[in-house]
């Protein structure tokens, strides 16, 4: 690129003396790339009186329900847990258990050593009629550190009882139904999972299944066959019907997720996101992924757990060369969807060069200034400057935006 640019020096042709002051002239090339600091900082604090004594605990100690693991009980029965704390070590652990989902806990004991376990009367008294139960322990280190345990459903079944194994708070396409007669005697014929739209009694056959004594019954449920929303869900047996699991959700539809489009050249650390949205079960992640040239090969650039869906990424970890970017939004059912790709994206980190064409010793009149520059991301802009010999001030000369 060539700048006509006005400096007047008197002429070496007309006899004058040399000149008074020697101009040093520069090229300077601007990109469009943003720079960040690379600057550092630290701090020190000094406390030169005191103790510090480290404690020997921090850690809270870890532990699990271990029998039951869920299903079904009677009469006395154990209910064991594993609880370890590296440090202190475990001091207790309270074994507890609640009618489902209630907010009331009874305690069934306290142990201080292992194994952690203690018997359960279901029978006592009244005091565990046929249902659904949940069980938890509760652990605490000798720290005073304490930790409750997930939660275990169970069924007490001492009477006669229909009981539907849990489904799952989410269903999509076809779910397996778990169906089990207790206490019935010789019991054969059809059990059956039902569904109605929750909170009301609208009871309708999923699906069936034969059964055989006291074994344990399975059915197919497509749920594809109902429209996508909260539902009831039962087993039937012989005019009796299962406690009910309510609010179960069925989503049958995928999420809707798209790309957004990072703009090219990139270069630096960069922002990459996407929208997503599910009127169903909701999003829960979208997985932001790119691929190199023509490779079909997608790999991962992040993965965003919540909205907005977006992340920073340093492109420099990414060889130069041309891109495609996409999106995958799985929801609380597992349903995927994939964008469409973001293609042919530059991605450079690669340092330009600029040079300036020598305008010769002794400058007069209008000259003209050329410089030469090259970046495969663009070249935005040139600027080219003065300054005199051995001074640090430069002043522009002229800008050009073109070669």
């Amino acid at each position: 690129m060539s700048m006509n640019a006005r400096h007047r020096a008197p002429s070496p042709l007309r006899g004058r003396a040399p000149l008074a002051g020697v101009v040093v002239v520069l090229a300077a090339l601007v990109l469009s790339v943003t720079g960040f600091s690379s600057a550092s900082f630290s701090a020190r604090t000094v406390n030169p009186v005191g103790t510090v004594t480290a404690a020997s605990d921090w850690t809270p100690p870890t532990v699990a329900v271990t029998q039951p693991a869920g299903g079904t009980v009677s009469g006395t029965t154990t209910i064991t847990a594993t609880a370890s704390d590296a440090e202190s070590g475990v001091a207790q652990v309270v074994l507890q258990y609640q009618s489902a989902d209630a907010s009331s806990w009874t305690t069934l004991c306290t142990d201080a050593t292992a194994p952690y376990s203690c018997s359960w009367d279901t029978r006592a008294s009244g005091a565990t009629p046929d249902g659904p139960y949940d069980l938890r322990a509760i652990a605490t280190d000798k720290a005073g550190y304490s930790t409750t345990s997930e939660v275990v459903r169970t069924y007490v079944a001492n009477t006669f009882a229909v009981v539907l194994a849990p489904l799952g708070e989410v269903l999509t396409g076809t779910e397996t139904a778990s169906m089990t007669v207790y206490n019935a005697g010789i019991a054969f014929g059809s059990v059956r999972l039902e569904y109605a739209p929750a909170g009301t009694t609208r009871w309708t056959t999923a699906c069936s299944a034969f059964l055989l004594f006291n074994t344990a019954s399975n059915c197919q449920w497509s749920t594809a066959s109902v429209p996508d929303g909260t539902y009831d869900l039962r087993a039937t047996y012989s005019g009796s019907a299962s406690t009910v699991q309510t609010d179960v959700l069925v989503d049958n539809t995928k999420p809707v997720v798209t790309m957004t489009d990072p703009g090219t050249p990139l270069s630096g650390t960069r922002t990459f996101s996407a929208t997503a949205t599910d009127a169903g079960s909701g999003v829960e992640t979208v997985e932001l992924q790119y691929s190199q040239g023509a490779t079909g090969t997608w790999k991962t650039l992040c993965t965003v757990t919540s909205a907005p869906w977006s992340c920073r990424y340093d492109t420099t970890a990414l060889t130069g060369g041309t891109y495609a970017f996409r999106a995958v939004a799985t929801d609380a059912a597992g349903l995927q969807t994939t964008s469409a790709a973001v293609a042919n994206r530059v991605v450079d980190n690669t340092v330009s060069s600029v040079s300036l064409a020598d305008p010769g010793q002794y400058l007069t009149g209008t000259v003209t200034l050329t410089a030469a520059a090259n970046a495969s991301a663009g070249i935005a802009s040139v600027r080219i400057q003065r300054a005199p010999a051995g001074g640090s001030t430069w002043t522009d000369v002229c800008t050009d935006t073109t070669a």
